[in-house]
């Protein structure tokens, strides 16, 4: 070499590169070592929390396919409701108040049965009123009638009623409601209507109602009768035929009161008459009993002798109240007391 040192010999350098290669390949394997077993123990950590996802996902949808089951699987019918269902399969079938499972793939409609009402009061419909009605009377006047059924179904015929009526209130019920007072009213005039004849034409339309409601498998329990209003003419008609029949009982009364009066003093002048003739007849039979005892002939003497004679009683007599005077010196003897001596 150009510094006057001795060239290596070729084999050491070979030997001193073979060393370097073999330590290199040696920290490569050590290297590559390391990063497996860092691997294998980093890989498993990773399958594990995806592991874990996997199954919390799988549940959540479990949970929801069981809640969307159920929901459609269950039915929950209150009191006093029948479940009926109206479309898919087993059409009619009812089920009663409480939770009951159904076909996924039918329909079920909840129908009351129990007691409910329907009025027919005011001018005008509101949701809990269908608003009164018009009747026409037998004389042709319009009234304006206020009311309202009370009614419930048969338990038994609830699945009949929906499947062939559908909504019953709105094709039975209202229906009925409006014809029958109609046809009811068409035999009465207005003033019976409103007046005497009121109570009838109530029941009458109460006992046709029921009589079409049965057909339905509908009970009526009342037809409540409120108000009817007719024409101001035909109110001031009606209130001037109360006035007069309130007259007419008047006058009857009065009428009563007078003749009983008349009676009366007819029956007490009667006996008066009737006392007096006794009492004449009486006097006359004394005058003659007087006149045949005594031998008088003179009937006015005799009557002289019958005075003494009840003039001498009335002084005996210890019930009797006259007074008389004595001597010069009037003074009065009560004849009650007793006098001795």
């Amino acid at each position: 070499m150009g510094n006057g040192l001795p060239n290596p010999p070729t084999q050491w350098l070979k030997r001193i590169s073979s060393k370097q290669q073999g330590v290199r390949t040696m920290t490569n394997k050590k290297s590559n070592e390391d990063e497996k077993k860092r691997g294998i123990k980093m890989k498993p950590k990773l399958n594990l929390d995806e592991n874990k996802n996997k199954i919390f996902a799988v549940l959540i949808v479990a949970l929801l396919f069981t809640a969307v089951l159920i929901s459609i699987c269950l039915v929950s019918v209150p009191a006093g409701y029948k479940g009926v269902v109206v479309r898919g399969i087993g059409i009619g079938h009812v089920f009663d108040e409480g939770f009951n499972f159904k076909n996924p793939l039918s329909t079920v409609e909840l129908v009351r049965y129990n007691t409910q009402r329907v009025e027919f009061i005011g001018a005008y419909a509101a949701d809990d009123n269908e608003g009164n009605i018009v009747v026409n009377s037998k004389d042709n006047v319009a009234i304006y009638m206020d009311f309202q059924v009370v009614f419930h179904l048969d338990p038994n015929q609830v699945s009949n009623i929906r499947i062939e009526n559908g909504n019953f209130v709105e094709t039975i019920v209202i229906p009925y409601c409006r014809s029958v007072p109609r046809n009811v009213c068409a035999n009465f005039d207005a003033l019976e209507i409103r007046g005497d004849s009121r109570s009838l034409v109530a029941a009458a339309i109460q006992q046709n109602l029921t009589a079409l409601f049965s057909e339905k498998h509908i009970i009526l329990e009342e037809f409540a009768l409120q108000e009817l209003s007719l024409p101001p003419a035909y109110e001031d008609a009606i209130t001037a035929k109360k006035v007069a029949e309130q007259n007419v009982i008047t006058e009857q009364y009065n009428l009563g009161a007078q003749l009983y009066i008349a009676e009366r003093t007819i029956v007490d002048a009667q006996a008066a008459a009737n006392v007096t003739i006794i009492d004449a007849e009486a006097k006359a039979t004394a005058v003659g009993i007087i006149m045949e005892q005594f031998g008088i002939t003179n009937e006015t003497e005799a009557s002289m002798v019958y005075l003494n004679w009840l003039y001498i009683r009335a002084l005996t007599d210890p019930n009797s109240n006259i007074q008389y005077v004595m001597g010069d010196n009037p003074f009065i003897l009560d004849l009650n007391t007793n006098i001795t001596g």
